[in-house]
């Protein structure tokens, strides 16, 4: 188990999506920054071609795309317990930059459910899942 943001939770991302298919044109640099009461917390995630490159903690140059919200409505995301398009229209979750590059890669942000049958959301379904089990939250 790797703590929900620690360096052992980043490299447990990277290894699980190692085999993600490629998707040319794809790709965004996102930076995260999750709100708590004592602060926040920076991340980001690197992604070329429908591949993670990078993911890492803190800020990354240029981002393409920010995604503000509660580190709770994150956990909970992470969890399975709130859908991201429920925390975009709800307001709590806000994005600033580059929406196309943001709509690039949601696919394999938020796969869509299972009762699509495409094998690539399926990967990425996988790879959600996966990563869920290996979390300490």
């Amino acid at each position: 188990m790797s703590k929900f943001l620690s360096p052992e939770w980043f490299d447990q991302c990277r290894r699980l999506a190692a085999d993600f298919p490629e998707r040319p044109g794809a790709g965004a640099r996102i930076q995260y920054v999750l709100q708590r009461s004592d602060g926040e917390i920076h991340y980001s995630l690197v992604l070329e071609d429908g591949r993670l490159v990078s993911a890492s903690l803190g800020d990354i140059a240029d981002p393409d795309v920010t995604l503000t919200l509660p580190y709770a409505d994150s956990v909970a995301i992470h969890k399975g317990e709130l859908d991201p398009n429920q925390a975009f229209r709800e307001g709590r979750m806000k994005s600033t930059g580059m929406m196309q590059k943001l709509m690039s890669v949601m696919p394999i942000l938020w796969p869509p459910p299972a009762r699509r049958p495409a094998s690539t959301a399926r990967r990425y379904r996988t790879f959600h899942e996966q990563l869920k089990e290996v979390t300490e939250f």
